[in-house]
């Protein structure tokens, strides 16, 4: 725990959602779940993370990001559950002797009729 946020982490090994052919990725790959208290309205937290423009705000790795294919909004009307889904390109400055990366993820966003919010991140492979 530090200032208040607690971090845990589990290295993923090959399998569902890694892919099997590139052995090593089992091995480098992070879950990573963080969580603490923020003083401020959800609602406004979770529009920060929305919104690509805020993203420089709370990643200071980001040096570009584009938003690749988007999906609209739907609201399951038995739930009351809203989500949406998008594709996203990220890029990284070179830091010392290592070149500027890439990332390609696929983003999730839920809001819960109890006033819950969901983001899930995932790397997602391409060509």
């Amino acid at each position: 725990i530090r200032n208040g946020v607690k971090v845990l982490k589990r290295f993923l090994r090959a399998g569902s959602f890694v892919n099997a052919k590139d052995s090593t990725k089992g091995e480098k790959h992070v879950c990573i779940k963080s969580f603490g208290e923020i003083d401020a309205p959800p609602d406004i937290v979770f529009q920060m993370f929305v919104d690509k423009r805020k993203v420089k705000e709370y990643n200071e790795h980001i040096v570009s990001m584009k938003d690749c294919k988007e999906f609209p909004k739907s609201t399951n009307i038995m739930t009351g559950v809203t989500t949406w889904t998008k594709f996203t390109w990220s890029s990284t400055p070179s830091y010392g002797p290592f070149k500027p990366r890439d990332f390609f993820s696929v983003v999730h966003f839920r809001k819960l009729p109890n006033g819950s919010y969901l983001i899930l991140n995932r790397p997602a492979y391409h060509s």
